[in-house]
């Protein structure tokens, strides 16, 4: 069996707001300087579209973690806790997820970042939140399963 090594550090959210229910008034140059902006801690803002519409944040660890599990219960607070926030401004809206993990092949000494994306879902205040990121944990966790066993060549 090959022997391969992962490290996952970061999880993408996209967030649209869904119906659009709140126009905003922005200035051209905003969105430029809002990139990679820290919302809270663990939280950046690394990109905006069509007046704020469409916002995409980054969910870190501080440490490195080589287990998907491990990794999403460590950011799972942070996950609820901005998607809270952003429901309670916009009431309905719509996520999708992508995570990123290095993958180390010892074998060849080469590394790839590889990424898991989720489907989008509408949210709103009445979903439970917990339940709807546990499916896309289960998604991204999937296709991670999938990649390193068509890569491992079992």
């Amino acid at each position: 069996m090959i022997s391969n090594q992962r490290t996952i550090e970061q999880l993408n959210v996209v967030i649209r707001k869904y119906p659009v229910v709140k126009y905003m008034r922005i200035e051209g140059h905003w969105n430029k300087t809002f990139c990679c902006t820290p919302k809270s801690d663990g939280i950046q803002i690394i990109n905006t579209a069509f007046k704020c519409r469409i916002i995409s944040y980054r969910v870190y660890s501080e440490s490195k973690h080589t287990d998907f599990n491990e990794f999403f219960s460590h950011v799972k607070p942070k996950i609820i806790s901005l998607l809270e926030d952003v429901i309670n401004v916009h009431k309905s809206i719509k996520v999708n997820m992508e995570t990123f993990a290095k993958y180390i092949l010892q074998t060849r000494d080469t590394c790839d970042i590889k990424s898991f994306n989720s489907s989008n879902r509408i949210l709103d205040e009445s979903v439970d939140l917990d339940d709807i990121l546990q499916k896309f944990i289960d998604m991204m966790t999937s296709q991670t399963s999938e990649f390193e066993e068509k890569d491992s060549g079992k």
